[in-house]
């Protein structure tokens, strides 16, 4: 489990960016991450869950719209959001 975090250094090599685009990222919570003292720590498996769901973002904004009404897209997202939410406490063993 120790081996499966990285550093930010590491982290941004990982996804072959600047270190401080690291911090934007958390500054504003975009990323998720675990702060061990004054330290920030990066689950490699959570942060390959995060690239797919950034991924499939990226995929939904460049394919073309269908001719659903916007309220079925809405319930859509909304089921979405809450298979992530509920992946990433599961992850981190939070109890609702």
């Amino acid at each position: 489990m120790l081996e499966d975090l990285l550093t930010t250094r590491q982290l941004a090599d990982y996804l072959k960016v600047h270190e401080m685009t690291i911090y934007k990222l958390l500054q504003s919570q975009e990323i998720p991450a675990i702060k061990v003292g004054r330290k920030w720590r990066f689950r490699k498996t959570t942060i390959k869950l995060w690239l797919e769901e950034r991924e499939s973002e990226s995929v939904k904004r460049w394919t073309p719209q269908t001719t659903k009404p916007k309220r079925w897209n809405i319930e859509i997202e909304t089921m979405e959001i809450a298979e992530r939410e509920k992946k990433l406490f599961d992850i981190f063993n939070v109890k609702i």
